[in-house]
């Protein structure tokens, strides 16, 4: 019976380790982009610090209490993306993504216009910046296209001119 025991739990063992290592292989073989340390690209960032006593804080961080959650910087098949995740104290989340320019300016535009089919994209200038956005129902999301870059400011609970005020913040 010890024998029996032993003999299964070996093989378990095998069976766990061996899933375990073709997991890894298949990881390391993986396409996905790679991770970039993000403090070796702090002068490429041009996304706004939001938290409570920085410089270029807001209205919207102070009546927020914004919390930054997490910053990732992934090297992809479109070049630098950098997205910092906000949460305020009611729980309201804020998305905001760096993207390098892929487009010319009226092709960005058509190609958002079609990816939000059901609702009605407008268009303004902010900071001498062509900026899309959409104020729908239940998400807000502001779209600033630059020359070399372009942002994503979204958020679920925070009114369309809390996010224009983020952008307002963006420079380059």
């Amino acid at each position: 019976m010890k024998k029996q025991l032993v003999a299964v739990a070996l093989g378990g063992a095998l069976v766990i380790g061996s899933a375990a290592f073709v997991n890894s292989s298949y990881a390391a073989e993986s396409k996905a982009p790679s991770q970039i340390p993000v403090e070796t690209k702090v002068e490429d960032i041009h996304i706004p610090d939001l938290t409570q006593g920085a410089s270029h804080k807001t209205t919207v961080a102070e009546e927020h209490k914004l919390k930054l959650l997490n910053t990732t910087a992934k090297q992809g098949k479109y070049g630098l993306v950098i997205r910092q995740l906000y949460r305020g104290a009611n729980g309201a989340e804020i998305m905001v993504i760096q993207t390098e320019s892929q487009m010319d300016e009226e092709t960005t535009i058509e190609k958002l216009k079609d990816s939000y089919k059901l609702e009605n994209v407008e268009l303004t200038t902010i900071n001498g910046h062509t900026t899309a956005y959409v104020n729908g129902k239940e998400r807000k999301v502001v779209h600033l296209i630059t020359k070399d870059h372009f942002y994503t400011i979204s958020a679920f609970k925070m009114t369309l001119d809390e996010l224009m005020e983020i952008a307002k913040k963006i420079r380059e």
